[in-house]
C-alpha cells in the first residue's frame, strides 16, 4: 500500500487526526524519513471531543439528517437554524 499513499499524499507536506492516524504504520513505511508526533489523551475524553467534531459530520454522512447537521452547527456556533422559518417571507418585509 506504500505507492497509495505516496500518491494519496503527493504535494502534501503534513497529515494528521483520523483516518490517517488508523494508517500511521503504513504511512511510515510509505514516507520513512518523515517525522511521526504521537500524542495521548484520556480515552474517555477524546471520545466526547470526537464524537462533537469529526464523528459528528460521519454521523451525518450516514444519515443525511438535517436535524443532525444542525447540531453540529449549534455545537459550534452556539446559535441554531431549527427554529428558523419562511412563514411570512410571501408577505414582504414587515410594516413599520
Amino acid at each position: 500500500v506504500t505507492h497509495l499513499f505516496r500518491e494519496l499524499f503527493r504535494g502534501y507536506t503534513v497529515v494528521a487526526d483520523y483516518p490517517a492516524c488508523a494508517w500511521w504504520e503504513e504511512i511510515l513505511e510509505a514516507f520513512p524519513k518523515a517525522k511521526l508526533l504521537h500524542t495521548t489523551r484520556d480515552p474517555g475524553e477524546w471520545y466526547a471531543s470526537s464524537m462533537n467534531s469529526s464523528f459528528a459530520f460521519w454521523k451525518f454522512s450516514r444519515t443525511n439528517s438535517l436535524d443532525t447537521l444542525l447540531d453540529i452547527e449549534h455545537h459550534w456556533t452556539k446559535k441554531s437554524r431549527k427554529d428558523w422559518t419562511d412563514t411570512g417571507a410571501a408577505a414582504g418585509p414587515p410594516q413599520k
